[in-house]
């Protein structure tokens, strides 16, 4: 006989020596035997597909507010980066300070007085704006001013500034002058802008910029006894020694 499958030749039997099928078999299998079926579960509805484009709008919307924080930080970094100028003194004088003749008056829920008549004209050596405390509601931002050699990218650009707690802090490996000149062209003032536009422009100041203000010394007070006085020195140092300053005129220079 010949096996049905391979062909080979062999003495009569069920079985082939060769591939070993049960000849029988092999003859009475079906000509199209069914395909297999995978076995496996699925839903009818499409509730799927819309976990996945939700999810997917989720990402996206994560997505656009990452972009747009980043876009924000970028955008805020630009219109704060520091002015950078040549060597010199760009703002030569010390601020003024006179005798004043103006009468205390109430802002908001404090009494302010008077205390002298001051000018400034000075390069923006810090800025801080703060966000807690009954200061902040009279003065969210402090200006780190300098002036004289204070004013020299010279001097400035061997020194770190910084603000921190209505302080006005400095630091340098090597002194580029001496202490005693650091101290006396150098201060941190408390600005309380009379109105919103002086706040708007007080916003806008970017570290190295010239700045040219007036207005008042001032002692504020609260109807339970709490005060913020002003120093009326450019030569104290530590507590005490910030200008509290009432703004009336603001200009970036």
């Amino acid at each position: 006989m010949q096996c049905p499958k391979c062909g080979f030749e062999q003495p009569q039997s069920d079985e082939c020596r060769a591939c070993g099928i049960i000849i029988e078999k092999f003859r009475h299998r079906p000509a199209n035997p069914p395909a297999a079926v995978e076995s496996g579960t699925f839903s009818g509805d499409d509730s799927g597909n819309s976990e996945t484009a939700g999810l997917s709008i989720k990402t996206i919307g994560i997505f656009l507010a990452a972009v747009l924080l980043i876009g924000y930080a970028g955008l805020n970094a630009w219109n704060n980066r520091p002015v950078v100028h040549p060597p010199g003194i760009i703002a030569p004088d010390a601020p003024e300070q006179r005798k004043t003749e103006m009468a205390g008056f109430q802002f908001e829920d404090f009494r302010i007085i008077p205390l002298a008549d001051f000018a400034v004209n000075a390069r923006v050596l810090s800025k801080k704006k703060y966000y807690f405390g009954r200061e902040s509601d009279l003065a969210p931002i402090d200006l780190a001013l300098g002036w004289g050699p204070m004013s020299d990218e010279s001097v400035l650009g061997t020194m770190k500034i910084r603000q921190s707690n209505r302080f006005f802090f400095w630091s340098a490996e090597h002194l580029p002058i001496p202490r005693k000149e650091i101290e006396l062209h150098g201060a941190n003032m408390h600005l309380i802008p009379s109105d919103n536009s002086i706040l708007r422009q007080i916003k806008k100041v970017r570290t190295g910029q010239v700045v040219d203000f007036s207005g008042y010394l001032v002692r504020v007070e609260a109807s339970d006894g709490w005060r913020w006085i002003s120093s009326l020195n450019r030569n104290d140092t530590g507590n005490g020694a910030c200008e509290v300053a009432c703004v009336n005129h603001f200009v970036i220079q």
